[in-house]
């Protein structure tokens, strides 16, 4: 016989189900932020139809780019409003975990690659703003994995989010290009370039950011042999570039080649956009820096020597320019209420990425010092890329250069310039990484030796 427990009101509801309500109200919430902040700079950043196939999931709201969106919505607010509040977080966790749940059973329950791949990008753009880099990983791989498997060309949605996939790819590869995660990647894309729908397209005058990207993913895939994939190893000569093989010099001519052709490209997208579009404008000219950094790359990253790039200070100055005018082009779209000092979050080439780059070989005090600064104008999160992180892998490279050479302002021999770094992965579950590789010279024509210092990060 059943004890009697009383009796139940007429309007009461099971703790589950008011945390769904909850949750209702808190992704409905999100949605509508997501429209109204977030994809109006992403349709900027990254003008593409999939966004209006997103907005077209919301009269669906149990699909999973709906719960993905609304995930992204509420992080974009905590972003913007530089809100760590307990309240704000327990809302993200609730949607963030709906999205994971929706987009698992979402992928066992159909075999439509096609329908996976959008989803795959909107994880990857979340788990960037979250700063969470082993996740965002994870749908990376799974993004590219999905596309590999596809032998037919697919729909114009796949060939769009295949492209933004690429994008990341190429951030994941420059950020941490010796570790086995950008190696990985970089052998996944070679294998896509093959497909027509990743394919670079033969206009580039229409999409030369794409163009851009595929040249980055094939100069740094050459470097890479060209170290052959062990850099402690290989002995290189002062007068290698004479010695390059007649494939790399072939390669770097046609790289060089495509370079103007897509620098050409984006100056007359930069014409156009002008006074028109601030967000394009903004990442037209991370593109037009990005193009000069492969110039950078392709007359001086062959002979073996830093000091190769020490003829190239007006070059780094203009990348410099052209990221103060970006920084100052989104600060406008973000308006004067905005909490942050920082610019908003956006998808496309990083500027993280881009300065980093910058700092490893330009060895001008001042420019260094102008770099530090700008990156704390950087959106916080991009990609794998955090600021933090990024500043403390440049203070380190610093630092080092500084105490091998002598001492501080002094001028920094060829022996004790660091070359490459690996970012070492973390002794703890954080996605912090504690310490960084870095590999130098220090005997002329020899091979690499690498000192790993630790990473100390602003408080």
């Amino acid at each position: 016989m059943q004890r009697f427990r009383g009796f139940k009101h007429s309007f009461y509801t099971p703790v589950s189900q008011k945390e769904d309500v909850k949750a209702n109200d808190y992704s409905r919430n999100a949605v509508e932020y997501f429209c109204l902040k977030a994809l109006p700079v992403w349709r900027g950043s990254h003008p593409s139809m999939l966004w209006d196939r997103v907005v077209a999931s919301f009269v669906r709201p149990t699909s999973n780019l709906c719960h993905i969106a609304a995930a992204i919505g509420i992080q974009q607010r905590i972003v913007d409003r530089c809100s760590i509040s307990a309240h704000a977080r327990s809302q993200a966790d609730v949607l963030y975990t709906r999205a994971i749940k929706s987009l698992r059973h979402s992928m066992s329950n159909s075999g439509d690659v096609d329908g996976h791949v959008l989803p795959c990008v909107l994880m990857v753009v979340l788990e960037s703003l979250r700063g969470s880099t082993g996740r965002l990983l994870i749908h990376l791989r799974c993004g590219l994995r999905l596309l590999t498997e596809k032998t037919e060309t697919g729909c114009r949605d796949t060939r769009e989010a295949a492209r933004m996939l690429q994008q990341y790819a190429v951030r994941a590869i420059l950020f941490n290009p010796l570790s086995s995660d950008a190696r990985c990647i970089k052998a996944t894309l070679t294998n896509l370039m093959g497909k027509e729908f990743v394919a670079p397209v033969a206009e580039t005058a229409s999409d030369p950011i794409f163009a851009l990207s595929a040249s980055i993913t094939e100069l740094m895939c050459l470097l890479e042999e060209h170290y052959r994939g062990s850099p402690s190893l290989v002995p290189i000569q002062p007068n290698l570039l004479e010695k390059l093989s007649i494939r790399t010099r072939d390669s770097l001519l046609c790289l060089e080649q495509q370079r103007r052709v897509i620098e050409q490209a984006i100056d007359a997208k930069l014409a156009s956009a002008q006074g028109v579009h601030l967000v394009q404008t903004a990442v037209f000219n991370i593109a037009k820096a990005c193009c000069v950094l492969v110039k950078i790359y392709l007359s001086s990253a062959w002979t073996g020597r830093q000091s190769s790039y020490d003829d190239k200070i007006d070059s780094f100055q203009e990348i410099v320019k052209l990221t103060h005018t970006t920084l100052d082009l989104l600060k406008m779209e973000k308006g004067s209420e905005a909490v942050s000092d920082s610019a908003p979050f956006f998808v496309g080439f990083s500027l993280q990425t881009t300065l980093m780059m910058v700092f490893l070989n330009c060895r001008c005090p001042d420019i260094r010092q102008e770099l530090l600064a700008l990156l704390d104008r950087c959106p916080h999160n991009e990609g794998l890329s955090e600021v933090t992180v990024v500043k403390a892998i440049c203070r380190a490279i610093h630092a080092f250069e500084d105490q091998a050479g002598g001492g501080k302002g002094m001028f920094v021999p060829e022996d004790c310039r660091v070359h490459r770094y690996l970012i070492l992965p973390t002794e703890q579950t954080s996605d912090m990484p504690h310490a960084v590789r870095l590999y130098f010279r220090p005997v002329e024509g020899g091979g690499f030796v690498f000192h790993d210092v630790r990473l100390v990060f602003d408080v």
